[in-house]
C-alpha cells in the first residue's frame, strides 16, 4: 500500500519571505492605496454637466452662491476671480446672490461664453 508523502513545510510565502510586520505593513499601505482610489473615483469632480459653474457649486445643491463662485476662484492661483464674479453677477439676474439652472441656461454653461476678452470681435 502507497502512503502519501508529505511535503516538508517551507518558511517562504507569496511575499517572498517577508517578515510578519513587513506584510502587515505591505497589507496596510495596499488598502490604503485602494482605498484613495475608491475616493478619487467615486467623487463628482470636474467640470460637470454645467462646465464650471457645477465645479464652483460646492455643496453639490444645483445653485451656485456668491461666496462658492469667489471661494473656487480663490482655489487656484491662475484663476481671476475678479473676472468670475463679474460673470456670477451677470448671469443673477434676479440679483439675489445665487444663480440657479434656469439661469445658467440663460446666460451659458462655459463662463467666459459671454466674455468680450475671449471674443474681441464681437463675435
Amino acid at each position: 500500500m502507497n502512503t502519501p508523502v508529505e511535503q516538508p513545510q517551507t518558511t517562504r510565502s507569496r511575499f517572498g519571505g517577508l517578515s510578519r510586520r513587513a506584510r502587515l505593513t505591505f497589507i496596510l499601505v495596499g488598502a490604503v492605496l485602494a482605498g484613495a482610489a475608491f475616493i478619487v473615483v467615486a467623487q463628482p469632480w470636474g467640470p460637470g454637466p454645467n462646465g464650471p459653474w457645477s465645479a464652483a457649486d460646492h455643496d453639490r445643491d444645483g445653485i451656485v452662491y456668491r461666496n462658492e463662485m469667489e471661494s473656487f476662484g480663490r482655489s487656484k492661483p491662475h484663476r481671476d476671480v475678479n473676472r468670475l464674479l463679474f460673470h456670477f453677477d451677470a448671469a443673477d439676474t434676479n440679483k439675489d446672490g445665487q444663480v440657479n439652472q434656469a439661469e445658467i441656461d440663460a446666460y451659458g454653461k462655459d463662463i467666459g461664453s459671454r466674455d468680450p476678452i475671449n471674443h474681441p470681435n464681437g463675435r
